[in-house]
Formats: structure tokens, C-alpha cells, sequence
């Protein structure tokens, strides 16, 4: 990711932490776990400034908030994965994660959008 992009994201995210009622966050701290999500996730950050508020805040604030920062770089732990991800053997979020309302919709346990059981 080239340092224009990373800005890029970075102010968006903190557009979105202030919409969400939350203070902007650590500069540093916040470029350290995109830089470790990208190397994890093969990141599409293009399409993330380019996607709606609600699919970018569910990989910035879900980046955030699996990031295991115990070493460098950091790993997103548990289900979370990001929708703006190129990689291609991680299908969704939703593995594993999937529950039942009592309409009999199934959905993601993680980002609550709707899951089609085939």
C-alpha cells in the first residue's frame, strides 16, 4: 500500500470513528494494523475508500478491533474476515459464525448481514 492510499484510509477511519460517536484514533497504531491486515488480507484498499460506510466501518472498526498486536506484524484473530479482501479462499465473514432468527433467516453472527444456507 503506497503512503497516499494509507492516509487515504486513515482519514476516512477517522471520519467514520467520529460519525460513530468515538474520538479519532492513534495515527501510528492505526497504520500498523492496516499495514498487518494488508499483509494478511491482500487488502483492496481502493475499493474500501470507494465502498459504503457501512462495509468500510465493518473492516476498519473489525481490523481494530480482532488485531492481535502481540507481535509485528499483528494477525486478526477469530471469524472476522474483511469484505475488501482479494484473497479468494476466504468466501466471508460468516465462517463459522452463522445463527437463526426466529423468522428462520440465517445470518452472520459477526456482521449480522443475511446468509443464504445451500
Amino acid at each position: 500500500m503506497n503512503i497516499e492510499t494509507l492516509k487515504k484510509v486513515c482519514t476516512r477511519f477517522d471520519v467514520l470513528r467520529v460519525e460513530a460517536g468515538h474520538p479519532p484514533g492513534d495515527r501510528q497504531a492505526t497504520i500498523m494494523d492496516l499495514e498487518s491486515a494488508d499483509e494478511q488480507f491482500d487488502m483492496d484498499w481502493g475499493a474500501l475508500l470507494g465502498g459504503s460506510k457501512v462495509d468500510a466501518g465493518h473492516d476498519l472498526f473489525g481490523i481494530e478491533r480482532y488485531m492481535d498486536r502481540s507481535t509485528y506484524p499483528g494477525v486478526v484473530k477469530g471469524e472476522f474476515v474483511p469484505r475488501f479482501t482479494r484473497k479468494q479462499d476466504l468466501s466471508a465473514c460468516c465462517q463459522g459464525a452463522i445463527s437463526c432468527d426466529e423468522t428462520g433467516q440465517h445470518y452472520c453472527k459477526i456482521c449480522f448481514n443475511a446468509v443464504r444456507i445451500v
